[in-house]
């Protein structure tokens, strides 16, 4: 049904052409002991990719011990358990796993973060579209890119629980991504949610994927994914120093 339904935003126009997806990298990840997620989901996601982008750009990773969490090398909690920030001291790189699937001529981790996280007024930048993200976001800036020289752009949305309302700045400080930008020319934004206990409803601070912030939340005029790519298209024009 799923697949049905992205054929059909394709051809009428809502999402860009399904075709654009062939030949494009994407790194999955499913712990073991994630008791959030059941693994049925992530082997239909896993195989609803190959379709669109062929086995050989698909990387699954299926086979650690670890709970609903973002790995890393030594941030975070106990990674056997799915506890605040969500993020597990697992002495595995999650971050540089899937940057070193998605990107070629990769240069080594950072060992020392050595740019700046800047915020972010969201509601200036993302505009009307903007009503159901929190105020302040952030970006991850390289010395590099501040200095002036011309840096890629990777946009890493935080998980359920996981935007600045419930962990701080956890999230956009500790998941060993921005040791891999550093090293890589690459800004980092992170967008941030806003908890809800009223319509519209989202309570746990999640991006919305069913639909509590508007009907075309899965489609190009969505209004978070606007807003992001407002923001996302604002910073080539911020002083980022």
């Amino acid at each position: 049904d799923l697949q049905d339904r992205a054929s059909r935003f394709s051809q009428e126009g809502k999402i860009a052409p399904l075709s654009n997806l062939k030949n494009s990298k994407v790194w999955l990840f499913h712990g073991t002991k994630d008791n959030t997620v059941v693994a049925q989901v992530s082997d239909v996601l896993y195989q609803q990719y190959v379709n669109w982008s062929g086995s050989d750009n698909v990387s699954y990773v299926q086979d650690k011990d670890f709970a609903h969490l973002f790995p890393t090398l030594d941030s975070g909690t106990d990674c056997a358990e799915s506890l605040t920030p969500f993020i597990g001291n697992c002495s595995y790189d999650a971050a540089g796993a899937m940057f070193g699937f998605l990107f070629t001529n990769l240069q080594a981790r950072s060992p020392a973060i050595k740019g700046q996280l800047i915020e972010l007024d969201q509601q200036k930048l993302g505009g009307q579209t903007a009503d159901t993200l929190a105020n302040t976001g952030y970006a991850y800036i390289p010395s590099s890119c501040a200095q002036g020289e011309v840096c890629s752009l990777h946009i890493s949305f935080h998980g359920c629980n996981q935007n600045a309302q419930s962990v701080g700045t956890q999230y956009a400080e500790k998941t060993g991504i921005n040791n891999w930008a550093d090293s890589n020319h690459m800004v980092v934004l992170y967008p941030q949610t806003k908890n809800s206990t009223f319509m519209p409803l989202n309570p746990q601070g999640c991006w919305d994927w069913w639909g509590y912030a508007d009907a075309d939340y899965a489609t190009q005029k969505g209004q978070q994914i606007s807003a992001v790519r407002q923001i996302a298209l604002a910073l080539k024009q911020l002083p980022l120093n």
